[in-house]
């Protein structure tokens, strides 16, 4: 009895890990599906933002992407005019219809001042946003050394 109790708080804890994971947006239109960026998700300057979508209907599509601060006094961004809606992008199959995924990687300035940020989905046909509210953290400058020849002193073996 005890284990299948505990199955049933693991099995949840991981269906609420994964839709966290995972999102399925469905623009205010209904015209695109929007599985990146995560709602409330965390991203880093000098990173890429990934940006997924799926136009549902691309004969009523016209999309841009921006990225606009919510308090900071950075300027709004344009990441994408007329961004790609064409059937060129990955086919994935969805009850005997085909629909196809585009993705696009917005490096963030590594100067972007941290802050809370929206990505706004625009569809100028049908003149609707939809908006995710994302948190662009400060860029950290990596201090990786990697040692080169001149570094590494030899010891003569003692054996």
């Amino acid at each position: 009895m005890k284990f299948s109790a505990i199955a049933v708080v693991i099995g949840s804890a991981f269906a609420s890990l994964a839709s966290a994971a995972f999102q399925n947006l469905q623009s205010t239109d209904f015209q695109l599906n929007i599985t990146s960026p995560l709602n409330d998700g965390v991203y880093v300057a000098g990173r890429a933002l990934p940006l997924i979508y799926i136009p549902a209907n691309p004969a009523n599509l016209n999309l841009n992407i921006y990225l606009r601060p919510v308090i900071t006094v950075a300027n709004e961004t344009t990441i994408a005019h007329n961004a790609d809606i064409s059937s060129d992008g990955v086919a994935i199959t969805v009850d005997n219809k085909v629909y196809f995924e585009h993705s696009i990687n917005y490096m963030i300035p590594t100067t972007t001042p941290a802050g809370s940020y929206e990505v706004i989905y625009q569809n100028t046909n049908t003149n609707t946003n939809t908006t995710i509210p994302i948190t662009i953290n400060a860029y950290v400058l990596s201090t990786t050394v990697i040692p080169t020849a001149t570094d590494i002193t030899l010891q003569p073996s003692t054996a």
